[in-house]
C-alpha cells in the first residue's frame, strides 16, 4: 500500500487534501474534514511532511501541462468522504465493505412518494388556492339557484329580511330571536356588492355567503398553522383533513354565522400568537384584540373569551408578563373593551326591538351545567372528526413522550407557537362545555384539533399510517353500510332492532323515501375497500397520498349528497328542507289566516241582539219571498224554498228567536200592509214594533227589482239585525 501511494503521489494528495490537509490548512468546513479525515485515515501511510504533499500536488497538476498531453480524468476522483464510499463501495487496505453499504437497507421503511404524494406536495406550494378547489368543487350545486335550507337557515334568513325591512342593523333580531350583528353586516356587504356589481347573480346571496365564510376559515386555518411554526405542508394539511371531515364539510353549502365566527376568531388567534413572541411593539397585537371583538360580536361569548384566555395563559407559560404592560398590548386591550361597550351602549341608549338584550343573553352561556349536556359539545366535535382521531392510535407515543420535556423546556423560549396552538385548544374545550351555541363551540375546537392532527399525520411511521388506515377504512365501511341498509324496509327494522330505537310509521316511509342513501353508502364501501388496499405491503406513496385520496372521496360524496338527497328530503314533511320562495312566503301569508277566523263569527251572532224584534220582522220578510216568484205573493212563498224556514219562524214567536232570518215568515201576510205605513219615519217614536217596522221600511223599496238579485234577502236579512 505504501508502495502505491509513492507511485501515484496523486491519489496520495487528494486523500490527504481530503482529511489531514484540511486540517493543516483550515480551507474546508470542519464538518466536511472530520467526515474525510474519517475515510482517509485507514488507507493513509505514514505520516508525511505537510510540504512534500503540496510538492507533488504542484508536481501532478503541471506535468500533463508540461508534456502537452490532456490532462487525466482525476478530478471527479475528489469527492467527499459519503460519493466516495457510495462510488466504490468499500475503503481500507483490507478491501472490507464501507460502513454505508448498511445504511441502504433501512430505506424501504418509509413508504415511497407516489402520484398521489407528488399531487400533494405541488398543491402545499399554493396553499389555500387548493383548498379553494376542493371547496368549490364540493358546494358547486348551490350555485345552480335551488338552494334548500334547514329550519335553523331559515331563522337566519327571515332575521336578515325583517332586518333589512326595519333597518335595525345594530341589533338584528327575527321571529322574536335576537341575533349578533357582524353575521348580518357581512350578509348585507355581499348583498351590496352582488347590487352593484352582477345584479343577476342577487339571487345567489346566501350560498355565496356560505361558500365565502367558509373559504375565509380555511385561510384562517392555513395562516394560523403557519404562524404558529408548522411548514407549508402540514398547514395544507390541516384544512384538507377539514374538508374531509363530517363536521366541516357541509359548511360550504350552510348559511349560518359558525363558519365566519371560527374564521374572525382563528385569526385573532394568529394575530396574538405573532405579537407576543414579539419583543418589541407591533401591529398585530392592537389587531388580534380587535378581531376578538368582532368574534364576540358574531358567535358569542365564546369566540370573545378564547383568545383573551389563550393570550393569559400563554404569557404565564412563557413568564412575559411584562411583554403585556407594552403599549400595542394595552392598545389591543383597550380596543377590544372599547368597540364591545360601544356596541352597548349604541344599543341601550338607540331604538333596539323589545327585548332584544334579554333575549341576547339567554344565549351567552349554558348555566347550570348538567350531567346531561356538558359533554355534548365535546361529543360532537369528536363525531365530527372521527376519521381522523384514528391518527392518534398511529402515532409513536414513545418518541413523544421522550422528547417531550426537551419540547417543552424549548417552548417558553423558542418553537413557542405549537405552544400556543395547545393551549388554544384546550381552553376551546373547556370553554365549549359553556358555551350555549353548541354546534359553532365544536366547529371552532375542530379547526384547531385539525392543525394538530395533520401534523401528526404527516409523520406517521410505517406500522402507525397501516393502523391509521385499517380504522378509517372500518369506520367508512360500517358507516356506508348502515346507509345502504336505511334504504330498505327489513334492514332498516333490524338496524332499530339492533340499536335499540324505534321509528313511527311516517317516519319509516320517510327514510325508505330517501332513494339517495345506498347511493351513498355504495360510494362509501367503494371508497373503504380503496383506503384498504393502503394497508397492503406493496402499496406506494405516503399518508399525503391518503389525504388527497380521501380528499377526492369527499368531493365524490358531496354530488349525490346536494343533488339526489336534498331534493328528496325537501319532499319530506318531517325533514322540514325548505326553498328560498318558501321561506319567504309565509311572512305576509300569516294575516291571511287569521281574517277567515274572525270573519264567520260576527255574522251569526249579530242577529241574537233582536230577538224581539223578529216577529215583527216578519212583515219584511213577504216583500222579500215575493221577489223570487213576484206574480204571487201568498201562494208562492210556501213551495218555493221558504218551507224549512216556516216552523223556524214559528219557533221565534215563542220565545228564543235566534234566528232571524226574516225570508222565513211567509205566515203572517196579513201584515203586509203594516209595513206601508211604517214608510214614514215620523210614526217610529210611538212603539217598538213601529221601530222595528221602521227598520224593515227600506226592504220594501227593493221589491221593485227583485230578479236582478234573486240572494239578496238573505244578504238583507243578516245585515239588518247588524244595524
Amino acid at each position: 500500500m505504501t508502495q502505491t501511494s509513492a507511485q501515484n503521489p496523486e491519489d496520495q494528495a487528494v486523500c490527504q487534501s481530503g482529511g489531514q490537509q484540511t486540517n493543516a490548512e483550515g480551507a474546508h468546513a470542519q464538518s466536511e474534514a472530520q467526515a474525510a479525515k474519517a475515510v482517509s485515515q485507514p488507507a493513509a501511510p505514514a505520516p508525511e511532511p505537510a510540504g512534500a504533499a503540496q510538492a507533488a500536488a504542484s508536481a501532478a497538476a503541471t506535468a500533463p501541462q508540461s508534456e502537452g498531453a490532456a490532462p487525466r480524468a482525476s478530478r471527479p476522483v475528489t469527492i467527499s468522504a459519503k460519493g466516495f464510499r457510495g462510488m466504490f463501495g468499500n475503503s481500507g487496505k483490507e478491501g472490507k465493505p464501507a460502513a454505508s453499504a448498511k445504511p441502504t437497507e433501512p430505506a424501504p421503511q418509509s413508504a415511497a412518494p407516489g402520484f398521489a404524494d407528488n399531487i400533494f406536495d405541488a398543491a402545499s406550494v399554493v396553499g389555500p388556492l387548493a383548498l379553494l378547489l376542493i371547496m368549490l368543487a364540493q358546494a358547486w350545486p348551490a350555485l345552480m339557484g335551488h338552494s334548500l335550507y334547514c329550519p335553523r337557515e331559515a331563522a337566519g334568513i327571515l332575521a336578515f329580511t325583517q332586518t333589512a325591512q326595519s333597518g335595525m342593523w345594530l341589533a338584528p333580531a327575527g321571529d322574536g330571536l335576537s341575533q349578533w350583528p357582524v353575521f348580518f353586516w357581512f350578509l348585507r356587504g355581499i348583498e351590496a356588492l352582488l347590487t352593484k356589481t352582477a345584479p343577476q347573480f342577487a339571487h345567489l346571496l346566501f350560498p355565496l355567503a356560505a361558500m365565502t365564510g367558509t373559504l375565509i376559515c380555511l385561510v384562517a386555518v392555513w395562516v394560523l398553522g403557519r404562524v404558529a411554526g408548522l411548514d407549508r405542508r402540514a398547514a395544507l394539511a390541516g384544512g384538507m383533513l377539514l374538508l374531509c371531515a363530517p363536521i366541516f364539510a357541509p359548511l360550504s353549502t350552510f348559511t349560518g354565522p359558525e363558519a365566519l365566527a371560527a374564521a374572525v376568531t382563528l385569526l385573532s388567534l394568529a394575530c396574538l400568537c405573532h405579537g407576543w413572541q414579539q419583543p418589541g411593539t407591533t401591529i398585530t397585537l392592537p389587531l388580534g384584540f380587535t378581531l376578538a371583538a368582532l368574534a364576540g360580536l358574531t358567535g358569542g361569548l365564546f369566540y370573545l373569551l378564547l383568545p383573551v384566555l389563550a393570550s393569559l395563559a400563554f404569557l404565564l407559560w412563557r413568564c412575559g408578563f411584562r411583554r403585556a404592560q407594552k403599549a400595542d398590548g394595552l392598545v389591543g386591550f383597550v380596543l377590544m373593551l372599547g368597540m364591545v361597550g360601544c356596541w352597548l351602549a349604541v344599543v341601550m341608549l338607540w331604538h333596539q326591538p323589545e327585548g332584544y338584550l334579554k333575549n341576547l343573553g339567554t344565549q351567552l352561556v349554558t348555566w347550570p351545567i348538567t350531567k346531561a349536556t356538558w359533554w355534548k359539545p365535546l361529543a360532537f366535535a369528536a363525531l365530527g372528526l372521527l376519521p381522523w382521531l384514528a391518527v392518534i392510535c398511529g402515532v409513536s407515543w414513545a418518541r413523544v413522550l421522550r422528547t417531550a420535556p426537551a419540547d417543552l423546556a424549548a417552548s417558553r423560549k423558542e418553537k413557542a407557537g405549537m405552544a400556543f396552538l395547545w393551549i388554544a385548544l384546550v381552553f376551546a374545550c373547556l370553554l365549549s362545555i359553556f358555551a350555549a351555541d353548541m354546534v359553532g363551540a365544536a366547529v371552532c375546537t375542530a379547526c384547531l384539533a385539525a392543525l394538530l392532527l395533520g401534523k401528526a399525520l404527516l409523520r406517521l411511521p410505517v406500522a402507525g399510517a397501516k393502523l391509521f388506515y385499517i380504522i378509517a377504512a372500518l369506520c367508512l365501511l360500517h358507516a356506508s353500510m348502515a346507509l345502504v341498509a336505511a334504504g330498505f324496509g327489513y334492514t332498516l327494522d333490524w338496524l332499530g332492532k339492533f340499536f335499540h330505537f324505534t321509528l313511527t310509521e311516517s317516519q319509516r316511509s320517510a327514510v325508505l323515501g330517501l332513494k339517495a342513501l345506498p347511493v351513498l353508502g355504495g360510494i362509501g364501501i367503494v371508497a373503504a375497500i380503496l383506503l384498504a388496499r393502503l394497508v397492503r405491503r406493496g402499496a406506494h406513496g405516503g399518508t399525503s397520498g391518503s389525504l388527497v385520496m380521501c380528499a377526492v372521496i369527499a368531493v365524490i360524496l358531496a354530488q349525490p349528497a346536494s343533488l339526489m338527497l336534498m331534493p328528496q328530503l325537501e319532499k319530506t314533511p318531517e325533514a322540514q328542507i325548505k326553498s328560498l320562495s318558501a321561506i319567504l312566503t309565509p311572512a305576509p301569508a300569516a294575516p291571511a289566516v287569521l281574517a277567515p277566523a274572525a270573519t264567520p263569527a260576527p255574522a251569526p251572532e249579530a242577529p241574537v241582539a233582536a230577538p224581539a224584534e223578529t216577529p215583527k220582522l216578519e212583515p219584511a220578510a213577504p216583500a222579500t219571498a215575493p221577489e223570487s216568484v213576484p206574480a204571487v205573493p201568498a201562494e208562492k212563498p210556501a213551495p218555493v224554498q221558504e218551507p224549512a224556514a216556516a216552523p223556524a219562524a214559528a219557533q221565534p214567536a215563542g220565545a228564543p228567536a235566534p234566528q232571524t232570518t226574516a225570508p222565513a215568515a211567509p205566515a203572517a201576510p196579513a201584515e203586509v200592509p203594516a209595513a206601508a205605513p211604517a214608510t214614514t219615519p215620523a210614526d217610529a217614536a210611538k212603539e217598538l214594533a213601529k221601530e222595528v217596522v221602521k227598520e224593515a221600511a227600506p226592504a220594501a223599496p227593493a221589491e221593485p227589482t227583485p230578479a236582478a238579485q234573486p240572494e239578496q234577502p238573505k244578504g238583507a236579512a243578516t245585515q239588518t239585525p247588524a244595524n
